[in-house]
């Protein structure tokens, strides 16, 4: 056909125009079958008018309709053919745009359901009604694109009404076809701009666009508005004028620059620069003021805030930003030409960085902001409550850490200074609007970390300090929420409900005392009373000057709730005399608060009550008083009458009465003997039976009916002179342990504790075997259900109890006993790592019993294991464990109105630390070798458990933790038994050990040992002499002979030995291994200090070398400044104290931060005189000047920059200068030209290297990077390292199996194949070496470089030269390399 067609050509000059149209309509009813017969029709009729009634032209519309119409063609492959018809045919083109326009708007009518309907408001269509053709949506993306194949290549104008249907489409909310049209109007928006010059529409889409909700709507709206600012003529653009003005507008733009889109930011950040450059005009609003007048310093402002947005906001670069950290913060400031809200949107960006370095860089700037500057906050309220407080409240920043030993967290006081700073710094109206957003930030992070919401809201209630500025119908009801919002545990939920409650008196109480209480009433019924009690003095001095009001709403109200807190404030009894039903009063005794009132009245109706609120509600009294016997009698007999009955609801009122009639009965004089009470539980419940069958809860009544009945068995007891009046089997058969009841078995375990100390010693040991059944019954059902917190009275109950001195003695002798608290100790042992208050109690009961009777002790076979689990129970390290004894510390100093205040010890009782003192007061305090032995043999026997002589994980910190634990142990009875033979072993131990600490506890250990072990001794001197040991075994054996050495008290043989050991030293100090060198001639300044202090006879040369080396050393400028010998030593005798053995020691030689240590102050505060007197070693003191810290500390001088001025910025791509094309087809800006180098990374696999290679070929203009897999651009490490690259480097994946033939492929189009390798035959990569433009660079593998196969495809291989030991280098930096040689001839 292309030899007819090239005929057709020849001939065609020769005929006249009948025949150019003859021929025309032969070629013409070829179309379907020869499209391509459409070239030479319009070479025929170029110039020649063809009649649209004509056969020929009806051919060509026909077929024209045929390939855009018919359901058959719908590839659009013969799209060109048409539009060359429609070239030389202008009324074919009309033709076909018209029935184009039909089916759209026919799609429209039919389809309408599927657009934002807003669209219908803003252009107005004429709809006409749906056509029964094929509208589907294949379809129509043919037509559109058909139309960008008419809009490129056709310049002639175009009908206006097609743009109007074309911004209908952008709101069709099928993702294809508005992308597709979005694309179509970038050819169409200089006409659509003339179009809607003078009116609105333009905006009203684009704003309708974004707030669709709809991502890719959003995104259509930014590049819209992107190319129109770009096309359109803004200076004389009234609309555009107008519309500035108004603070929409900037709103917007300022909402996208905080997307989480990376894309919607970079198109807004254009939209930015365009508009400001385009403002010639003044502006007021609550997002910008622009004075035209001052234009110049306008713009300098925002070309400054462009490029660090671009720096922190688009490619994140965390050292460009530190350089313009100033910059940043100055954004944030009065003296700013930019509203503040732009400072705190582009410090957001930082806070929503991948990077968590950039995070935290942003975090910092926050905290930065001067505190006169802070009130600017009020600016930025959505960026406080959704971005910076979400990720300043993250429980990763509230870290523990101990400053003078006083462990505090410091991020969180920073973090509540902040808080009450902003609020401090503002008026009383903008107090109420930014107390407001904190409070709905709170409520929205309710699950958050709890320290930080205390932080958060301590923040809040300090700034509120002498303002009422919160108003009833704003505040109350976000502040409702939070008194619902739980925390985990009583000592945090009763901080941060006490600030809370506490905030409520900063409300303007005018006309709204009724709001006031029902805000108070729901803290009541959220939190109960405790608080409230706690705090009642405040509420009172708060209504001091309103106590009429409070009398008379009192007297309205009806409330008993309300009331009861209304009469605790007025404390006036008359008032409660006057208002007060018995209903009432009964919930006043309930509440726990102090309220004035007659109570013997209200106990005294309870027998013959039938009100089961009443009952109740008094039966819950926080107050009992003694009653008289009669009054008792009379109840007592009702209550045996009432258990009686079948019907639940009498023994419901029952149970209530019986609870009332222990709290009398504890109280009063009034005897109930065992006997009788044993026989009163013949009958309880005995006519209960059926009820079951009727209400299914009733074993819960039944579980808290026999609670009681316990109890009453444990009063009785308790106010019996001896249990040994009833015999202790029927006494222990009456018991339940299988209950589930809490209060049940907290009464079982109350009693059996009473039974063991009222009959001490006397207890048959039978009974003691099946007291401690009963007890670890009790536990393991308390185990299995994880040992809940709010029974952690009954957990440390039964821990006392098992513990109790009688049982333990009885274990001694009883195989049976001593399994069963072996197992309880082990289970509490494990329970610990995660609980409080625990082990606290259980080493403090061992403890105990061991200052009673020390020998009994040591006769416990089972102990050792038990005492060794628990000192080595690794417990939770994380913050949150901790931060609930610095919490306990801030209520009880900051927040608490009671100076003796003590919640920790209140909540969880001795600090977990007390655990530890008890142990080594335990250990320390051993007597008998046989024993010690014992704890010895245990840790040496279990290297599987312990790998104690053979590390199983060197870099494993629990481990080295571990084992210093365990040489703790073995130091703290270093000199109870014969340690000989193991010595060797522990020697051996200096070789492997790979913790610095560790050995620091195994040449302790070495050195004690050695001060009675001479043989052993010169063994160490003659290896250490030998020359064939490790460096850090040198050092090891050197100080380990000096420590020993040191307590020699014999002089000759001192100077002997120090002799000895300074030529060794000598010899050491010439060493060529810098880390035995430095350590000698430390070590010999402290040989000489011994010398001279204890005045030893040493061999005259020798004497003289080390006066030489210690004037040498004593006139560097660094002595002083750097550790010496003495600061990595100690006296192995005089340290051998219970605080140097805790960590003292190691804190002299390390300045690690995470060495356990107990102070001096802890045992103090710990250990009681019992446990002093029978202990065996110092406490010991701190010395923290000589800790390694200290010194450091001292030292150290820190220096600030001044960072005053503003400092040049560095940026790498001039975005004030730079504006984003939307329509390159990478979405980059125009400045970005490619190269043609392609990049084949597909055989590098690991993520941070392909991150590293995506970055360095964006930054040099590569055209392509091939990856195996493309999705691993998703990967984190990928991502981290790629920073934002992956936007903007177009990326092919090739998998490894295909890039054979991609290389193939890459050959055929023209490039030169080179691969970056090691050959023989390999080119060095030069200044000589030139590279063809189109290039192909194939990256190996990291370990085994290019295969061979896919060697023999290269032209040739490239290698870089290398003078290093290593042969090979990273990969990523290795193409980073080779790329930028290529780029600096190309680009």
């Amino acid at each position: 056909m292309s030899s007819s067609l090239s005929s057709i050509s020849t001939i065609v000059k020769y005929l006249d125009n009948d025949k150019k149209k003859e021929l025309a309509l032969n070629l013409s009813l070829e179309l379907k079958k020869s499209p391509e017969n459409t070239k030479a029709i319009c070479g025929l009729l170029e110039d020649i008018e063809v009649d649209p009634t004509s056969e020929l032209y009806q051919n060509l519309s026909n077929y024209s309709n045929a390939v855009l119409f018919d359901d058959e063609s719908v590839d659009g492959s013969q799209f060109s053919d048409v539009l060359e018809l429609i070239n030389v045919f202008p009324l074919l083109r009309d033709d076909l745009l018209s029935k184009i326009e039909q089916h759209l708007t026919s799609y429209i009518t039919k389809f309408k359901y599927n657009f934002q309907p807003e669209i219908f408001n803003i252009i107005k269509l004429q709809l006409t009604k749906a056509s029964d053709e094929n509208l589907s949506t294949e379809f129509i993306l043919k037509l559109f694109q058909f139309l960008d194949s008419l809009f490129i290549h056709v310049n002639t104008s175009l009908p206006k009404s097609i743009d109007a249907i074309l911004l209908t489409f952008i709101a069709n909310n099928d993702d294809d076809i508005s992308s597709i049209v979005s694309k179509l109007l970038r050819w169409r928006i200089q006409a659509i701009s003339d179009s809607f010059r003078g009116s609105s529409t333009i905006w009203d889409l684009i704003f309708m666009l974004i707030n669709t909700g709809i991502k890719t709507h959003k995104t259509h709206a930014y590049i819209f508005w992107l190319r129109y600012l770009s096309h359109e003529d803004l200076l004389s653009n009234d609309e555009f004028k107008a519309i500035t003005k108004t603070s929409n507008y900037w709103k917007d733009i300022q909402t996208a620059l905080v997307s989480d889109s990376h894309e919607h930011r970079k198109y807004c950040l254009s939209i930015l620069q365009l508009t400001v450059k385009a403002v010639h005009h003044d502006i007021e609003n609550e997002y910008i003021t622009w004075k035209n007048s001052q234009r110049e310093k306008h713009l300098h402002e925002w070309s400054r805030f462009v490029t660090l947005f671009e720096i922190l906001g688009i490619d994140t670069s965390l050292h460009q930003a530190e350089g313009g950290e100033t910059d940043i913060t100055s954004l944030i400031s009065s003296n700013s030409l930019i509203n503040p809200s732009w400072g705190f949107c582009l410090l957001s960006t930082g806070f929503k960085a991948s990077m968590d370095s950039v995070r935290k860089f942003a975090l910092k700037l926050l905290f930065s902001i001067p505190e006169s500057e802070l009130y600017l906050l009020k600016y930025g309220l959505e960026y406080l409550e959704d971005i910076f407080l979400p990720y300043s409240m993250l429980a990763a920043h509230f870290s523990v850490r101990s400053i003078d030993q006083v462990e505090d967290c410091y991020y969180g006081k920073k973090l509540a200074s902040f808080i009450s700073n902003i609020i401090i710094s503002l008026d009383d109206n903008d107090t109420s609007t930014v107390v407001y957003a904190l409070f709905k930030a709170l409520g929205h992070l309710k699950d958050a970390f709890d320290p930080s919401r205390i932080y958060v809201t301590l923040g809040i209630y300090r700034g509120l300090t002498g303002k009422k500025a919160l108003k009833f119908g704003k505040h109350d009801e976000s502040l409702v929420k939070l008194f619902e919002t739980n925390a985990e545990g009583e000592l945090f939920e009763t901080t941060i409900q006490t600030l809370n409650l506490r905030i409520l008196l900063h409300f303007d109480i005018s006309n709204s005392i009724s709001t006031f209480f029902d805000c108070l009433q729901k803290f009541i019924k959220f939190n109960g009373y405790a608080v409230y009690q706690d705090n009642i003095s405040l509420f009172q001095e708060y209504f001091a000057d309103k106590k009429q009001s409070l009398e008379e709403y009192l007297k309205s109200s009806h409330d008993d709730e309300i009331n009861i807190l209304i009469l605790s404030i007025l404390q006036n009894e008359a008032l409660i005399n006057d208002n007060a039903s018995d209903l009432l009063l009964a919930k006043v005794s309930e509440s726990g608060l102090k309220v004035d009132f007659d109570i013997n009245k209200l106990f005294s109706k309870v027998t013959a009550s039938d009100d089961l609120k009443f009952v109740q509600s008094l039966s819950n009294s926080k107050t009992f008083i003694a009653a008289d016997d009669s009054t008792l009698v009379n109840l007592w007999n009702t209550i045996k009458t009432g258990f009686l009955s079948d019907d639940y609801h009498v023994l419901e009122l029952t149970y209530y009465k019986y609870k009332v009639f222990n709290g009398q009965f504890k109280v009063s004089d009034y005897e109930i003997s065992l006997q009788d009470l044993i026989e009163f539980n013949n009958n309880l419940l005995i006519n209960s039976k059926e009820i079951p069958k009727i209400i299914k809860s009733f074993y819960k009544l039944k579980d808290e009916i026999y609670g009681e009945y316990y109890a009453s068995l444990n009063i009785a007891m308790k106010k019996s002179s001896s249990s040994s009046t009833v015999d202790a089997d029927q006494l222990l058969d009456l018991l339940d342990s299988t209950s589930s009841s809490f209060h049940a078995n907290l009464s079982t375990v109350q009693l059996l504790q009473n039974y063991i100390i009222n009959d001490t010693l006397s207890i048959p040991h039978a009974t003691i075997e099946r007291i401690v059944h009963i007890l670890c019954d009790i536990w393991r059902s308390l185990d299995a259900t994880r040992l809940q917190l709010n029974q952690k009275d009954l957990q440390l109950l039964l821990i006392e109890t098992i513990f109790s001195p009688i049982i333990l003695h009885q274990s001694i002798s009883n195989e049976d006993i001593s399994d069963e608290l072996c197992e309880f100790a082990m289970s509490v042992i494990k329970n610990s790592q995660g609980r409080k208050s625990l082990l606290p109690k259980l080493t403090k009961c061992i403890s105990n019993y061991q200052t009673l009777h020390t020998s009994n002790f040591e006769k416990l076979e089972w102990i050792a294991h038990v005492l060794i689990e628990a000192f080595i129970v690794y417990q939770l390290t994380n913050s949150s464990f901790r931060l609930e004894l610095v919490i306990g510390k801030l209520f009880d100093q900051d927040i608490s109105l009671h100076k003796d205040s003590q919640i920790y010890g209140k909540v969880y009782g001795p600090e977990e630390i007390s655990a530890k003192i008890n142990l080594m007061a335990i250990f320390n305090s051993i007597k008998s070798e046989t024993f010690a032995l014992g704890v010895f043999k245990y840790i040496y026997d279990n290297q599987s458990d312990y790998y104690l002589f053979q590390v199983y994980k060197s870099t494993d910190g629990f481990e080295e933790w571990r084992r210093i634990q365990l040489f703790t142990i073995v130091l703290s009875i270093i000199d109870k038994f014969d340690f000989s033979p193991y010595l060797s072993r522990f020697i051996e131990l200096i070789a492997t050990d790979p913790s610095p600490l560790a050995r620091a506890y195994i040449e302790w250990i070495i050195s004690y040992q050695l001060l009675n072990n001479e043989s052993k001794r010169d063994e160490v001197m003659e290896s250490l002499a030998s020359g064939t040991l490790k460096p850090a075994v040198i050092n090891s054996y050197s100080r380990i002979l000096f420590l020993s050495i040191q307590q020699v008290s014999d002089k000759v043989i001192k100077s002997k030995l120090i002799s000895k050991l300074i030529t060794l030293l000598i010899t050491s100090a010439t060493s060529n291994k810098v880390i035995i060198r430095h350590f000698s001639l430390s070590l010999l300044i402290s040989v000489y200090a011994e010398i001279h202090t204890e005045e030893l006879k040493v061999e005259e040369g020798l004497l003289d070398t080390i006066d030489k080396l210690y004037a040498a050393a004593s006139q560097s400028e660094s002595f002083g400044q750097y550790r010496s010998g003495d600061a990595l030593l100690w006296n192995i005798k005089k340290d051998l104290n219970l605080v140097s053995m805790s960590g003292g020691i190691l804190l002299r030689i390390s300045d690690r931060d995470t060495i356990d240590f107990i102070s001096y102050q802890d045992y103090e505060k710990y250990l009681s005189d019992d446990q002093k007197t029978i202990l065996d070693r110092d406490i010991g003191n701190n010395f923290e000047n000589l800790w390694v810290r200290e010194r450091n500390a001292k030292q150290r001088g820190l220096g600030k920059a001044d960072a005053s001025t503003q400092s040049p910025l560095q940026t790498k791509s001039g975005q004030w200068g730079a504006l984003m094309d939307v329509d390159e087809e990478t979405i980059r800006g125009k400045e970005v030209v490619r190269s043609d180098l392609i990049v084949v990374s597909s055989l590098v696999d690991k993520p941070p290297n392909l991150g590293g290679i995506c970055r360095l070929s964006d930054v040099l203009g590569a055209g392509l990077l091939t990856l195996n897999d493309i999705h691993v651009k998703n990967h984190p490490q990928f991502k981290t390292v790629a920073v934002t690259a992956d936007h903007w480097m177009p990326m092919e994946e090739v998998k490894e199996k295909d890039i054979r033939d991609f290389l193939q492929l890459k050959k055929k189009e023209g490039y030169t194949l080179i691969g970056l390798e090691q050959t023989d035959k390999s080119i060095e990569l030069n200044s000589d070496l030139k590279f063809p433009a189109k290039s192909l660079i194939l990256l190996g593998k990291e370990k085994e470089g290019i295969p061979g196969e896919l060697l023999a495809e290269l032209d040739f291989c490239v290698e870089i030269k290398q003078v290093g030991v290593i042969r090979s280098m990273n990969i990523q930096t290795a193409a980073a390399i080779i790329v930028h040689a290529y780029s600096v001839q190309h680009n």
